[in-house]
């Protein structure tokens, strides 16, 4: 898996540099761990490698920063849950001991990212062509957001699904917690999102063999209180790749 992330914000009135980090690419394991009565999917994930691509125009310290970080990646595993038809119940991140900021961001960058390649099917058969809609709650980096997403069935082939995807997000007001400032809590006071992307999928297999997404989120939260408020805002720009080997 290949990810690439841009973020630029601003502070009040005063918009600080854009900044791109390098591509971060991670290979994993997927085992199969269990399969209930019901079909649902209990898998683990093993982060087998994490390494930082080298990319023109972006700052030689902020590289090898990265490549530090991510480091700690290496072993990180996960548990989730997906039920026979593509729902992804549940995914936790088991935490490396003293994971920084960025790592726990990305941790959590991860954790989405997965979700976003689960393919939720409808109960009833459908063909080339069809269209269906999933509305979702989702838990990310400390804020409740709500995502619709419209899938479509490019092809069906066998066991061969290619689907195409759009999603928009929304996030009511709500008190949150920076990962990058852990105990400081902030006001949300707008959050929205839009993303597209397509995955081929074996249906004999958990994750898709191939997929691509694109997000941009927009957020505007309030920090401080009284005379003292002052808002900030960040847009991020993520562009995601996963291949089966």
């Amino acid at each position: 898996m290949s990810v690439k992330i841009a973020t630029a914000m601003k502070t009040g009135e005063v918009e600080s540099p854009s900044m791109k980090l390098p591509a971060m690419i991670m290979a994993m394991e997927v085992t199969v761990k269990s399969v209930s009565p019901e079909g649902d999917i209990a898998s683990e994930l093993v982060i087998t490698d994490a390494s930082v691509a080298d990319q023109p125009g972006i700052l030689p310290q902020m590289a090898e920063a990265m490549k530090v970080s991510l480091g700690n990646l290496k072993g990180l595993s996960a548990n989730g849950v997906t039920s026979n038809s593509g729902v992804n119940k549940s995914t936790e991140i088991n935490a490396p001991s003293g994971a920084d900021s960025q790592v726990r961001n990305a941790m959590e960058q991860m954790k989405d990212s997965f979700a976003s390649f689960s393919s939720p099917l409808p109960d009833e058969a459908v063909g080339a062509g069809a269209k269906w809609e999933v509305r979702l709650p989702l838990k990310s980096q400390g804020m409740t957001i709500d995502q619709t997403t419209t899938y479509e069935l490019v092809s069906l082939k066998d066991e061969l699904v290619s689907i195409h995807f759009t999603s928009n997000e929304t996030a009511p007001p709500q008190k949150i917690e920076d990962l990058a400032m852990p105990g400081v809590k902030l006001d949300l006071v707008k959050l929205s999102g839009r993303g597209s992307g397509e995955v081929n999928v074996n249906l004999s297999q958990l994750l898709p063999t191939t997929g691509s997404i694109t997000s941009h989120t927009d957020l505007l939260v309030n920090v401080g209180a009284g005379a003292r408020q002052q808002s900030m805002g960040k847009t991020t720009d993520i562009d995601l790749h996963l291949e089966a080997k």
